[in-house]
């Protein structure tokens, strides 16, 4: 067993099956959250350092690992999109048209939503090389003067490259664990 000091007592153990396969090496000793939360998000620019919220996606599940909720909360970034985020051969293309973003609400109008699914008690907030957007909901906070979310995210990236001593990005990891990826993009937030 590799044992890893953070927070809900992790222990993570190889062979785990009873979660999806990239999950399968978690195991969570004591007492199980009652939900966990997967979330991604994408930005229409980080301009000056400062990511724009374009899309927040997730998938709320019960300790089974059923899936309770999904969405895909569209914004208006209130900002430019970068160049390159439409372009058909970008490796980081967003999955929806630049109307379908600025056509929705900015993210004041799903602050509470967000702050209700990251705040819950007995959840666990997951990503995937999660910092980036636990910044970016910080700044995002602070650009339209709301208070802060308080919140502990799991960065199962972190978790994943400790346990199989492997290198790489979430496509790798999915073609590690044999995952078909048909009908997926990897910048679509849902």
């Amino acid at each position: 067993n590799l044992e890893l000091n953070m927070p809900h007592n992790f222990v993570y153990k190889k062979g785990f099956s009873s979660a999806p396969p990239l999950l399968s090496t978690v195991f969570l000793c004591y007492t199980l959250p009652m939900t966990y939360l997967f979330f991604d998000i994408e930005c229409a620019n980080c301009f000056d350092g400062i990511g724009k919220i374009c899309s927040f996606g997730y998938v709320l599940c019960d300790e089974n690992f059923s899936v309770i909720e999904t969405d895909d909360l569209l914004m208006n970034p209130a900002a430019p999109f970068d160049w390159y985020l439409f372009k058909k051969e970008s490796r980081c293309r967003l999955a929806y048209s630049r109307e379908e973003y600025i056509k929705n609400p900015k993210f004041p109008d799903y602050y509470k939503k967000i702050k209700s699914l990251l705040e819950s008690s007995q959840r666990l907030v997951l990503g995937f090389g999660c910092q980036n957007d636990v910044a970016t909901i910080a700044t995002e906070c602070l650009r339209y003067d709301l208070d802060l979310i308080d919140f502990n995210c799991q960065d199962i990236h972190t978790v994943l490259e400790k346990t199989y001593d492997f290198k790489g990005g979430l496509s790798s990891f999915v073609e590690k664990f044999g995952i078909s990826t048909e009908g997926m993009d990897f910048h679509d937030s849902r």
